[in-house]
């Protein structure tokens, strides 16, 4: 469901307070430094990654939610830099496995890793959050969500879980219920990543006909879109520029579209039907995006 991220982000721990958590300044500058250090070990710039991660670990010492993901993304960079290649035997080696397996697409490999991790530690709420994420790559629904409800289940305040799940949610058309989630992730903690942007856009554009205001937050979450590479920014950036009566910023993001995807040209349905489950929700965003008449011989 996240076609730019591929890596778990950081989870933290659960709370036991009744109430959200108060973050201090500093959680959001070490959640920058570890999201660029997980940047890096994508690229297979170890030694970067490595330097940024151990920063975290130095310059945030009070962030201790954030370092056992730190650790175990470290780990992933002494191995790699090493080459060492054993079979996973503990939790830690196998969430290391699993985590490669997902970035190489090799699903089915990072299940069966999380699987040992859940039979031996069944209340993993980091190995839950993956499997959730294992089988929503291959388009297992009801398996994604399971496993979402299950790692919020024993990690209420897990923001990114319940971004995941109010997101899947939305795209298989419980656009109300994912909507009731996703924004509760958005209270607790508003550095979310750049998808839940566009699952709460869906959801506010679906709902415009019936409520005006929906219009004017799904024109914010677009606004939010703004890297010039996400392929459903530039369209949710060119529905709104359509709604709006903008030809020539819809023009600009339908040319977007088609030079970081060429297939949208073809068949720009089957294309958003790769994110979107719900019917109903991807004819219509194809219907508009056609609409636009900048889509060359497309079909909705």
């Amino acid at each position: 469901m996240r076609p730019e991220e591929v890596s778990p982000p950081p989870r933290p721990e659960p709370v036991p307070s009744s109430s959200a958590p108060q973050r201090r300044s500093t959680y959001f500058e070490a959640v920058a430094v570890y999201e660029r250090g997980l940047e890096a070990l994508q690229r297979h710039a170890y030694q970067e990654a490595a330097s940024l991660l151990e920063s975290v670990l130095r310059q945030y010492p009070e962030e201790k939610e954030l370092h056992e993901r730190v650790k175990l993304y470290l780990n992933i960079c002494q191995r790699q830099a090493t080459q060492r290649e054993v079979a996973p035997q503990t939790i830690d080696e196998r969430l290391y496995a699993a985590t490669l397996a997902i970035n190489g697409g090799q699903y089915d490999q990072a299940i069966a890793h999380l699987r040992l991790v859940r039979d031996e530690d069944p209340d993993n709420d980091h190995a839950i959050y993956m499997l959730a994420v294992a089988h929503a790559q291959r388009d297992e629904h009801a398996e994604a969500v399971a496993h979402l409800e299950r790692a919020i289940a024993l990690n209420p305040y897990d923001v990114l879980a319940m971004a995941e799940l109010g997101g899947r949610l939305i795209y298989c058309g419980e656009i109300d219920r994912g909507m009731d989630i996703l924004g509760e992730s958005v209270r607790l903690s508003p550095v979310l990543p750049a998808w839940s942007h566009f699952a709460l856009f869906v959801g506010h554009y679906m709902r415009a006909a019936l409520r005006h205001e929906d219009l004017a937050q799904a024109r914010y979450h677009a606004s939010q879109l703004t890297s010039e590479t996400y392929v459903y920014g530039q369209l949710a950036r060119a529905l709104i520029a359509h709604a709006d009566g903008d030809s020539r910023e819809a023009q600009r993001a339908v040319q977007a579209i088609l030079a970081l995807a060429p297939a949208w040209a073809a068949d720009p349905r089957r294309e958003i039907g790769k994110l979107i489950n719900a019917n109903a929700i991807a004819d219509r965003l194809a219907g508009d995006l056609v609409a636009t008449g900048y889509i060359p011989k497309g079909k909705a």
